[in-house]
């Protein structure tokens, strides 16, 4: 699998940002680790495709969209915060 993911953001794209970069996560999975607060709606200067080797991988990149999200004062809701948190406990 690949993600359009900005490193120096620590974000992902949106699905249509994942399309334009070859993104290939499982639209259930990418909607169930990365709420929608998270998505950058643009490409950025430092944004790619980088390969995801498994499951927990996504779990860490959502853990870190999330953190970084809040951190750059994008309201995230605890509602989406819980979503995350449960779609990463069930998959560990």
């Amino acid at each position: 699998m690949r993600i359009a993911f900005s490193p120096k953001k620590r974000r992902p794209g949106c699905p249509l940002v994942q399309i334009a970069f070859g993104g290939d996560v499982p639209p259930d999975d990418f909607a169930k680790f990365f709420p929608h607060e998270v998505w950058l709606l643009s490409p950025t200067d430092d944004m790619g495709a980088y390969p995801v080797d498994e499951e927990h991988s996504l779990k860490t990149l959502a853990a870190i969209a999330i953190e970084a999200a809040i951190a750059q004062g994008v309201p995230v809701t605890a509602c989406s915060q819980l979503i995350v948190a449960k779609a990463v406990e069930e998959a560990k």
